[in-house]
């Protein structure tokens, strides 16, 4: 979304990268996780991957209460955090009546134990 690319892209752009957030964290571990799965064939079975999609609608406020639950958002300099959170505030305040559709993906790795 342009607005984040704008906003987090002049206080934090390190989010840009690997956030979950904005959308942006890093690739799937699925397969990391299936690797490691693989070299203990002794005590596992073949690796199963399933894939659930959900999502919701939440306020402005609410998205960005929930945002600082993430470590990368947590982390940053209390200065540089206020600035960036005040900012998203009044760009997506005036987006879809301040509400923000969040889409989800959630991946599993299952493996039976031998």
């Amino acid at each position: 979304m342009a607005v984040f690319d704008d906003v987090v892209g002049r206080h934090a752009p390190t989010l840009l990268v690997d956030s979950v957030p904005f959308g942006t964290a890093s690739p799937d571990h699925a397969e990391l996780d299936a690797a490691m799965i693989r070299r203990s064939t002794q005590w596992f079975a073949q690796p199963e991957f399933l894939t659930f999609g959900h999502g919701r609608s939440q306020s402005v406020d609410q998205w960005l209460a929930e945002s600082l639950t993430h470590s990368p958002v947590a982390l940053l300099a209390e200065g540089v955090r206020t600035l960036l959170l005040a900012d998203l505030s009044d760009a997506l305040g005036d987006l879809n009546g301040g509400q923000i559709k969040v889409n989800y993906e959630t991946r599993v790795t299952s493996a039976l134990r031998r």
